[in-house]
């Protein structure tokens, strides 16, 4: 009986560390936003080179996604966890210091690679060490505390850069890392649970691998989960500090104090939604109204500055909880009981998700680069707020495909049977 108890308390430890990677990782994804000038500068770089730093993340973590999720489901995901941290806090380290364009692509790279197994490992290992019971309320939860821990790291990043250069607060965090994979070491090896262990040979386990990859249920879930987070990612990944700084006048601390709230919006509502999906099964109303309510708010905020004045930090509240109704995703996902290939089927859902806003991150930078209102000073790029105004209009259109494909799509899953 004691040694049940210690397995049980591992795994909750060991699900512990992996929230807290996945808290890293959202840091390393948006971190170019907190230093957009400095790194146009100590790159040389323009709108498409700082969206690209944004996309070659996106890359890495998406193309690792899919072999992430098989990983997961045949090896020990605590060694997973120490190599893909020490991966990142090494590469982070790298795009700090370098100065190089192409190097600092690589480096981004491979953050995106190494950060591909935190959300994954952290659902994985609620599904397949802890309970399936809750998996959607533990997916709304994850990013709960990820979004809260983002933003507060944000927040205090840019309240660092007041008495550190940004620098040494970057590098600060890498170290973070290397600790966290350090404290990994001390956790002790956990096994899974007996219903969720592999018993398929390699050929069974492609079978249901393709069938899940050819699923147009799953996949068009996953469409609507990441149009649901594009508009989070761009804006808060990348320019949302800028714009808010253009348009409204706000300090980078403003700024920053801007994206918090709306990471609270995301903190607050994810795990409460997730419930309520869960608990009445409402998951169509809950997409189309949450895309609705993001997409006003959104659009308040970037076309009618007079109108919503001071009301901006609400409306980012607003725009933030309305979005966290893409938790969603992840209760429907949770109706699919995909049990052997589970480790594949969270991949290849989160990597739809993250591909489209990689994509769209590029799409954003090339609208910026190719605007007319774009100046060269200094041997940068200064971009106009009606060049912001062209390029974030994907954000508001995001969610009306999300309104239009969620009267189409069925949210009505049946258990995926594994034969």
């Amino acid at each position: 009986m004691e040694k049940v108890k210690t397995v049980a308390k591992a795994s909750w430890y060991l699900l512990f560390i992996a929230i807290l990677f996945y808290c890293l990782d959202f840091f390393f994804r948006i971190s170019p936003s907190l230093v957009v000038d400095q790194l146009l500068q100590q790159y040389h770089a323009t709108a498409i080179g700082i969206a690209s730093f944004a996309t070659f993340f996106y890359l890495g973590y998406v193309l690792l996604q899919i072999p992430a999720g098989i990983i997961f489901d045949t090896l020990n995901p605590r060694f997973i966890l120490l190599i893909s941290l020490l991966l990142c806090a090494l590469c982070f380290f790298g795009f700090v210091v370098g100065d190089n364009e192409e190097f600092g692509f690589l480096m981004r790279f491979l953050i995106g690679a190494g950060s591909a197994f935190s959300f994954i490992g952290a659902l994985y290992i609620a599904d397949n060490y802890i309970t399936r019971a809750y998996f959607g309320l533990v997916a709304g939860v994850l990013i709960s505390v990820a979004t809260i821990a983002a933003s507060g790291a944000q927040f205090i990043s840019a309240y660092l850069f007041q008495y550190l250069s940004w620098h040494n607060v970057f590098i600060l965090m890498s170290l973070v890392a290397v600790v966290l994979g350090v404290v990994l070491l001390l956790v002790p090896n956990v096994k899974r649970l007996p219903q969720s262990r592999l018993n398929y040979s390699p050929r069974a386990y492609l079978q249901i691998v393709w069938r899940l990859f050819s699923d147009r249920k799953l996949l068009a879930n996953a469409v609507i989960g990441g149009l649901f987070y594009l508009p989070t990612s761009i804006f808060a990944g990348l320019w949302g500090i800028s714009f808010l700084n253009l348009q409204y006048k706000l300090t980078d601390e403003q700024g920053s104090l801007a994206i918090m709230l709306l990471f609270l919006g995301w903190a607050i509502g994810a795990p409460v939604i997730g419930y309520i999906a869960g608990r009445f099964n409402c998951n169509r109303l809950l997409i189309g109204l949450g895309a609705l309510v993001a997409c006003v708010a959104i659009a308040l905020v970037l076309y009618f500055p007079q109108e919503i004045n001071g009301d901006v930090y609400w409306l980012m509240f607003i725009f933030g909880l309305a979005s966290s109704c893409q938790v969603v995703v992840w209760n429907v996902f949770a109706r699919f009981g995909i049990e052997s290939a589970s480790g594949f089927a969270i991949a290849i859902t989160n990597m739809i998700i993250m591909l489209l806003a990689a994509m769209f991150h590029m799409v954003v930078g090339l609208l910026m680069n190719f605007s007319e209102g774009a100046i060269h000073s200094k041997q940068q790029l200064i971009y106009s707020l009606a060049d912001y105004h062209h390029a974030l209009i994907i954000m508001p259109l995001a969610f009306i495909l999300v309104i239009i494909l969620a009267m189409f799509v069925s949210f009505r899953m049946k258990a995926h049977v594994e034969s």
